[in-house]
């Protein structure tokens, strides 16, 4: 009977590992980025986080905002940098507003940033991104507005893919299901006209995907802020959503011709999620 049940045990923990990558099987990704959000004063997950992210060596990291819970304490800065300063040496870092940065000074300083650009552009690895200040006005009438539509015109998909980034999501089922509808209005027809591929934010604090008008859109807040749960939401985030799970967790991309493969990984490593889309970049 004993021998039995030490094998019933044994059998179990084989079934918890199923899914789950150990540290040699983690693939080196060189050439992919990785996208994490919302870490905030969750310093013991964010840590864990980080080391996970390590594993794969991306060359690229960002940021989707909240990265401090006070913007304006220079301790918060500081355990931020402590936390991160081996993946930020090893890696590209670029960083998305969120509101708990509340555009502070700090922020700016901390990345070496022009003050008067809290949203901004760069080219890597055949990709566009724009990452944008969504705690700023957005509306038709506002600068960042402006520039936007101008971003966009400049690099349709016949030239380089887009992917869009930035901290409040316009798609979700989440805790801020109720804000995601209005900020939509705001920039998804843009979006749409001008053929980007993808749109990562933060905000909630879990995964989701979700696909509309030909566009993914995925939160990944989970980079150790206290976890948002699946909430009541309107039909029409509702129907758009194809995957959620209240998990700490990370993205990578990789990049294969005019495929990109995304992945998620929870802090265990467990495979959440993971889709491809193809861009018109050949």
């Amino acid at each position: 009977m004993r021998k039995l049940s030490v094998i019933f045990v044994f059998a179990l923990f084989a079934i918890g590992l199923a899914g789950h990558l150990s540290a040699q099987d983690v693939p080196v990704c060189k050439e992919c980025i990785v996208i994490y959000g919302d870490s905030r004063t969750g310093h013991d997950t964010h840590e864990k986080i980080v080391a996970d992210i390590m594993k794969f060596e991306p060359k690229i990291v960002i940021h989707t905002g909240d990265m401090v819970a006070r913007g304006y304490k220079e301790r918060d800065w500081q355990k931020f940098n402590d936390i991160t300063q081996q993946l930020r040496d090893s890696a590209e870092f670029f960083p998305v507003m969120g509101n708990h940065e509340r555009e502070s000074a700090l922020y700016f300083k901390n990345f070496s940033l022009s003050k008067d650009k809290s949203w901004y552009s760069v080219d890597r690895m055949g990709i566009h991104f724009i990452i944008l200040d969504s705690n700023l006005p957005l509306d038709w009438w506002s600068k960042q507005h402006h520039w936007l539509q101008n971003e966009l015109k400049k690099f349709t998909p016949d030239k380089l893919p887009v992917i869009v980034l930035l901290h409040q999501p316009p798609v979700s089922i989440g805790h801020y299901a109720p804000q995601a509808k209005p900020l939509r209005a705001k920039i998804a027809p843009l979006f749409e006209k001008y053929g980007v591929v993808a749109v990562f934010s933060g905000d909630d604090h879990n995964y989701q995907r979700a696909f509309r008008n030909n566009i993914y859109y995925v939160i990944t807040g989970g980079g150790g802020a206290p976890l948002h749960s699946k909430v009541s939401a309107d039909s029409e985030n509702q129907k758009y959503n194809q995957k959620f799970a209240a998990v700490n967790n990370f993205c990578t991309l990789s990049i294969a011709g005019n495929q990109i493969m995304v992945k998620a990984y929870d802090i265990d490593l467990n495979l959440i999620d993971e889709f491809s889309f193809t861009t018109t970049k050949e």
